[in-house]
C-alpha cells in the first residue's frame, strides 16, 4: 500500500513518460562583438573575425589617421583614433618612481606604442585591458626614430555612440520589405539623433530626406549592427 513504481511518477491516466511540449525563448543574437569576446575569452583567440572590423563605420568620423599614416602627423599632433589594446605592461618611471602603462595598440593596418605617462594614467587606468577597443586620444611623438603616442585620453569604443550627431541611410538597395524593416529598427531605438534617407529621384539627383522625429533614434552597439546587416557598411555613414 501506498507504493509505486518508476514509470508511474509521470502520472496522468496513461501514466509512464510522457512527451512534454517544448518551445525555447526567442531572444536576439549576441552582437558580433559580444561574441568575438567570448571567442577569446574561451579559446584565447578569435574565430569569426577581428573587434574592430565591426567599428570601421563609426570610425571613420573619429580616426584622424590610420597607424599605418601617423607619419604624416608632425611631432606633438594631437590625434585621435579607434584601436585595440593587444598589450598593457605596466612600469615605473625612473625618477620620481610613479606608476605608468606602455601600450601595443592596433588597428586594422598596422600597431604602435602607446605611454600612459603618470600625468595620465590614474585616469584611464580602469580601461587599459588587452583585448578592448577603445577611442585613444595623444600627442605624436618621433623621438628615438620610432614612432609612439603620448597618450592624453582613453575612452571605451561605446562613447563613440555619444559622439554620433546624425545618420545616413543610403535606400538604393532596399526594396519594400527592406523599408519596412527599417523603419521597425528604427522605432526600437528611439533618441534624439536625426535619420537621413538618401535615394535617386527619376531626374537621377541624389537627395536626402530626414525622417519623423517619432524615426530619430539613440545610438548604440546593437542598432549599428542591426544596421549594417540591413542595408551593408557602404549604404550607410554617420557624422559626430
Amino acid at each position: 500500500t501506498g507504493q509505486f513504481s518508476f514509470f508511474d511518477m509521470a502520472g496522468g491516466d496513461q501514466g509512464g513518460f510522457r512527451k512534454e511540449e517544448f518551445t525555447p525563448s526567442q531572444i536576439k543574437e549576441w552582437p558580433p562583438t559580444q561574441v568575438l569576446f567570448y571567442e577569446k575569452e574561451t579559446l584565447g583567440f578569435y574565430m569569426s573575425g577581428h573587434p574592430l572590423s565591426y567599428y570601421q563605420v563609426e570610425a571613420k568620423g573619429f580616426t584622424d589617421y590610420s597607424i599605418r599614416d601617423l607619419n604624416k602627423a608632425v611631432e606633438g599632433q594631437e590625434v585621435k583614433m579607434v584601436g585595440l589594446i593587444k598589450t598593457v605592461k605596466l612600469t615605473t618611471t625612473k625618477k620620481s618612481n610613479e606608476r605608468m602603462a606602455i601600450l601595443t595598440v592596433e588597428d586594422m593596418e598596422d600597431e604602435l606604442e602607446a605611454l600612459a605617462f603618470p600625468s595620465t594614467y590614474p585616469h584611464v587606468a580602469g580601461i587599459l585591458k588587452e583585448g578592448q577597443v577603445v577611442l585613444l586620444k595623444g600627442r605624436v611623438s618621433f623621438r628615438e626614430e620610432t614612432l609612439k603616442i603620448v597618450v592624453t585620453d582613453v575612452k571605451p569604443i561605446e562613447e563613440i555612440y555619444k559622439a554620433v550627431k546624425s545618420i545616413s541611410v543610403d535606400l538604393s538597395s532596399l526594396d519594400e520589405k527592406d523599408l519596412t524593416h527599417l523603419k521597425e529598427k528604427l522605432s526600437s531605438f528611439p533618441g534624439r539623433i536625426p535619420v537621413y534617407l538618401c535615394l535617386d529621384t527619376m531626374a537621377y539627383k541624389s537627395v536626402q530626406i530626414l525622417v519623423g522625429e517619432d524615426l530619430f533614434v539613440s545610438p548604440n552597439e546593437m542598432l549599428m549592427s542591426e544596421l549594417k546587416e540591413l542595408v551593408g557598411e557602404e549604404k550607410f555613414s554617420v557624422t559626430t
